[in-house]
């Protein structure tokens, strides 16, 4: 039997309505279209992913994330954007796309200090935050523990 691959997304989709997630990742019945919603998140992560990056100033509408983006940005270590990383079954690291992977995530902003032994862990969120869910930067940090053995302490945040 061939291995389950999963993400917190994918567990989170199966949780809410484990027809719904059948239907539409199993059987895929019903292609995934972009909601006004979902449109505007890859916008705030494109836009953000670029800043930390390359330094590509933000487009006037998200102006709002400049000073946050800026205190991350001077955080002490490496700015990995968009990370991709997986484990396997013994919790051993992979690729994302590894034939093997059994969980798998995105940072969408690692910092890893390696002087420090330290990384952090950022998560932008653009919709509601009235119950976050924490469990995707437990998981995340995990992942960073495994494919950075050095690191000695992750701390995370989801970034509204």
């Amino acid at each position: 039997m061939a291995t389950i691959k999963w993400s917190h997304s994918a567990l989170k989709d199966f949780e809410g309505c484990a027809r719904r997630y059948h239907e539409v990742k199993v059987l895929k019945n019903f292609p995934f279209t972009d909601t006004v919603h979902t449109i505007y998140g890859k916008q705030v992560h494109e836009a953000a992913e670029k800043y930390i990056k390359d330094g590509t100033p933000l487009p006037p509408e998200f102006s709002y994330m400049q000073s946050t983006l800026d205190a991350l940005n001077k955080k002490t270590g490496r700015k990995l954007t968009e990370y991709e990383m997986g484990v396997k079954e013994d919790l051993t690291p992979c690729s994302f796309k590894d034939p093997d992977v059994w969980v798998r995530g995105i940072a969408d902003l690692l910092i890893i200090d390696d002087e420090g032994l330290k990384a952090r862990v950022v998560d932008y969120k653009t919709g509601n935050d009235k119950y976050p869910d924490r469990d995707q930067l437990t998981l995340m940090s995990l992942m960073v523990f495994e494919h950075f053995p050095h690191i000695r302490q992750v701390s995370s945040a989801l970034l509204f």
